[in-house]
């Protein structure tokens, strides 16, 4: 009688221990704000020497090793604001030396954790993503004139260009937890974010093709190789 107790005993207790959902201490989602910093790769077309990104990260355990990742990126970022001068005399009607541009991106993605006796999202771990960009250019009023064209100036009116595009990002880093609660998390991000189309191209000329050209290469630069590092914490 004994025996079939403390038999029953250990099988119950083995069950419990394994009973353990997946994700540390038991909790899958967790929320982690990050900050991506590199110098620019562009300090021509860019006010900033410094890339610095926003970023929100919501992750859910999907197992002992994996989790599913989503996350929303902002970057505010100052465009050089160029002239387009082959054949086209350009007059910029704004002291503006940068203009503005705020860059939206959203990522899907998945990480997967090295340490075999850690639970997600616990440890080292490498993540792929795949992003879509969205860029809202402030294009300011000006006029132009062809080279030697006795006709007079067009003059056209302040408007938004939009620039939107996507590619591959990948991810090496860390999460450490503190008092159960909080995350630390730090690696290092490469991607390859290029440009596909373009909205509100009101106007059509070598101005705004030349401000589309660096706003793409910008945000591609901005976003090729940085550092990562955040703060989060255990939600449930």
């Amino acid at each position: 009688m004994h025996k079939r107790i403390l038999l029953s005993f250990f099988v119950f207790s083995t069950l419990f221990v394994s009973a353990q959902p997946p994700g540390y201490m038991g909790k899958r989602v967790s929320l982690v704000y990050q900050n991506f910093i590199f110098p620019s790769l562009t300090p021509n077309s860019s006010r900033s020497s410094v890339n610095i990104s926003h970023n929100a990260e919501l992750n859910c355990v999907t197992g002992k090793r994996s989790a599913l990742c989503f996350t929303f990126l902002y970057a505010p970022i100052k465009v050089k604001n160029s002239t387009y001068s082959y054949n086209v005399q350009t007059t910029l009607l704004s002291d503006n030396e940068f203009l503005k541009f705020n860059s939206f991106s959203y990522a899907l993605g998945l990480k997967l954790f090295f340490s075999r006796n850690k639970f997600a999202p616990l440890g080292g771990y490498v993540k792929w993503e795949l992003e879509y960009s969205r860029g809202i250019l402030q294009v300011g009023e000006y006029s132009s004139q062809n080279s030697g064209s006795s006709a007079p100036k067009i003059t056209y009116s302040a408007n938004k260009m939009v620039i939107a595009g996507g590619g591959p990002a990948i991810s090496f880093g860390k999460q450490r937890i503190f008092f159960d609660k909080l995350i630390v998390d730090y690696g290092v991000r490469a991607s390859l974010i290029v440009a596909w189309n373009t909205e509100g191209f009101a106007n059509n000329t070598g101005y705004e093709k030349s401000l589309e050209t660096t706003a793409s290469n910008v945000v591609l630069a901005q976003q090729f190789l940085n550092l990562r590092i955040g703060v989060g914490f255990l939600a449930f």
